[in-house]
């Protein structure tokens, strides 16, 4: 079971600010809003946390040092991470998950989970009241990760996606040989990577992970191999180009090793001891502010179940009285582009929905600029 996610919509907009700069975590999964870095001929340098005036010992200045201390310490161990928030400090950075490593953050991750805690957020303005309540969710999230589901001791699936520099392609940010130079950095870290992740996994692992795992570590041999490299082609600097080669050579050979290690030692002891247990369950809601039991959240899915096919009954006799709900599902299913014409489909229905909500009144949208529909590249 995936770590569970902040619900976006649970806070106001001081609160999805500090969702924006928390981003993933190495174990974990946060709601991750950003948008593209400017495009620039230069480096971005440190995009530097909002600033709010507060008298200096105040709880609230407290807490903005608490929480600037918070998110240092966060991105150095998720460089990643930080790139992904356009936060270039922490360009071709790569933090290696040793086991001591990934120890001293658990550590970190508890005080300042207790620190944050003494603050006392009846002492806090609304803002920074909200804002705690987010870096407390994420905070109680990592510790389940690390604790409850033992991600990075029970599974691969960890490491197998911690190479991803796929950001550094899709976003334009700085020159594309500053980014080869950066992706080239973090390449040459696949080796004390991969050693981490045979030291640091459990001799018997749950075959799904595993499985998981393997198609992912390929997924990302190939991107480095293929789209990666294709990219470096059009860098104009030999040296660039042949330190890039050499460190995704080793890379990509120590990725695909690691995926047959997981295949032919891993995969036979594995076993299907993925399930957290009742008591794990009840910790994850506790992460996401949920005081439900388990029971009590299985009657309310099966009674919403119940009226959501009831919903649909009554949709698909709108659609074809003469058939079944299960034999109108199939029709819908039937109904879909081409892959010709699935950018021009998409295209016309993200106009359609504009006009419905324009038409509507639902909202005011600010701008006659329209989205563009495009094909992803390279």
């Amino acid at each position: 079971m995936n770590s569970p996610s902040v619900p976006e919509n649970s806070f106001t907009h001081s609160g999805v600010r500090v969702l924006r700069r928390l981003g993933p975590l190495i174990a974990g999964t946060l709601i991750l809003t950003v948008g593209g870095c400017a495009h620039s001929g230069r480096h971005q340098h440190e995009e530097k946390p909002e600033t709010h005036q507060t008298p200096e010992g105040t709880a609230d200045a407290r807490f903005e040092q608490l929480k600037s201390d918070f998110l240092e310490g966060h991105y150095q161990f998720r460089p990643l991470a930080g790139v992904a928030l356009g936060w270039h400090q922490y360009d071709g950075k790569f933090m290696v998950p040793t086991r001591a490593a990934i120890l001293a953050e658990q550590n970190r991750l508890k005080k300042f989970g207790m620190d944050f805690r003494a603050l006392g957020s009846e002492k806090l303005s609304p803002v920074h009241r909200h804002d705690l309540r987010v870096l407390s969710a994420a905070i109680s999230q990592e510790l389940f990760s690390m604790e409850v589901q033992r991600a990075p001791w029970h599974n691969p699936m960890t490491y197998a996606s911690a190479l991803d520099t796929t950001v550094y392609l899709k976003r334009d940010f700085k020159p594309l040989p500053e980014r080869i130079k950066d992706i080239t950095a973090i390449l040459q870290q696949a080796k004390p990577l991969m050693a981490a992740a045979r030291a640091n996994l459990e001799p018997v692992l749950p075959k799904p992970f595993i499985e998981t795992a393997i198609d992912a570590v390929k997924g990302t041999a190939d991107f480095i191999a293929n789209d990666v490299s294709k990219a470096v082609t059009t860098v104009n600097d030999p040296v660039i180009q042949s330190q890039y080669v050499a460190a995704m050579k080793t890379a990509v050979a120590e990725i695909r090793a690691y995926a047959d290690w997981l295949n032919t030692k891993m995969m036979p002891q594995g076993n299907d001891g993925y399930a957290i247990g009742r008591a794990g369950y009840i910790e994850m809601l506790n992460t996401e502010f949920i005081g439900l039991t388990p029971e009590q959240i299985l009657e309310a899915g099966m009674k919403e179940l119940v009226a959501e096919q009831q919903r649909f009954t009554d949709a698909a006799r709108e659609i074809d009285p003469t058939k079944s709900p299960q034999e109108v599902f199939k029709d819908i299913q039937k109904d879909h582009p081409t892959a010709a014409g699935l950018i021009p489909d998409a295209r016309k229905d993200l106009e359609s929905i504009r006009k419905f909500v324009v038409d509507h009144r639902i909202l005011t949208i600010p701008s006659s600029v329209r989205a563009r529909v495009e094909e992803t590249r390279v």
